[in-house]
């Protein structure tokens, strides 16, 4: 089809334009003073991956996502509303991705909070049908569960979504065992100015 996105993008391929402007990335940062570029790319963008890493991106590690279906009969149980404000600079048990930092976090990227006082809590916000978990602490995987359980009774919505989990936290694991489906996986990626 003539002037659709796709003939338009593909008479663009294979020209390096998309290598030239990550070189003029590149030379901005520099030219700021920035020490290190960091970018997440999905897992399965083959050809992104492979582009970032021929300018001299390496990846630093995995992050991956979770996400569970919970119906409108959850209930909060233990889980109290909190404020977000009080859960923000709690410490990390990995180091979290951007999206997910402190500083990010208190620039309103939250707006709900949910906390047992035992340890476990999550900060997130409602997209559509959807709650983002941007910051979240649990002790096990039938705590997880019932933390978004507590999510879920917040607002109706069709699921509780954490995106870009460091591979090696604890909450992984849970989210395995508990059974949680996981749709994307991310490469954390830097280039070292």
């Amino acid at each position: 089809m003539a002037g659709s996105a796709d003939s338009a993008s593909d008479e663009y391929r294979g020209k390096g334009l998309a290598k030239e402007l990550a070189f003029c990335v590149i030379r901005a940062a520099r030219d700021r003073g920035l020490e290190t570029i960091s970018l997440e790319v999905l897992c399965d963008n083959k050809p992104a991956v492979a582009l970032y890493r021929k300018v001299g991106f390496e990846i630093v590690r995995k992050l991956r996502s979770f996400e569970t279906i919970r119906g409108g009969d959850a209930k909060a149980g233990r889980f109290l509303r909190t404020e977000p404000a009080n859960l923000i600079d709690e410490p990390e048990v990995a180091r979290p991705c951007w999206q997910r930092e402190s500083a990010t976090l208190r620039n309103g990227a939250v707006s709900t909070g949910m906390n047992d006082g035992k340890g476990n809590f999550a900060l997130f916000r409602f997209n559509t049908n959807r709650a983002q978990v941007l910051k979240i602490r649990s002790t096990d995987a039938d705590s997880l569960n019932a933390l978004s359980d507590a999510i879920a009774a917040e607002q109706p919505f069709q699921s509780v979504l954490v995106p870009n989990e460091p591979a090696e936290s604890p909450l992984a694991l849970y989210a395995e065992q508990a059974g949680w489906n996981e749709p994307f996986r991310q490469y954390e990626m830097q280039f070292k100015l």
